[in-house]
């Protein structure tokens, strides 16, 4: 599940970005995330996490268990579900 105030969203595109209802701010990043993590796709569009306080990658999802349900958005580049928390 997202944060209180928090929902998803897809672009034109089809690309999940987060909306944060009550900071009224809008971001390609999973709030989810722990701090200084960020989440992209390599070439072959699989999903990787970056580290930017070590500087490290890694194919293992850093965010905590919970967010790893059936309602989480696909990262492939579609959107296969959506939630809001409004």
């Amino acid at each position: 599940m997202l944060p209180t105030g928090w929902s998803t969203r897809a672009d034109e595109d089809g690309r999940i970005y987060y909306m944060d209802h009550i900071g009224r701010t809008t971001t390609w990043n999973d709030p989810r995330l722990p701090s200084g993590w960020t989440m992209d796709l390599n070439p072959t569009g699989r999903v990787y996490f970056f580290d930017h306080n070590t500087e490290t990658t890694t194919w293992d999802d850093p965010r905590p268990p919970k967010s790893s349900d059936v309602n989480v958005p696909s990262y492939d580049g579609r959107t296969t579900t959506q939630h809001d928390n409004e």
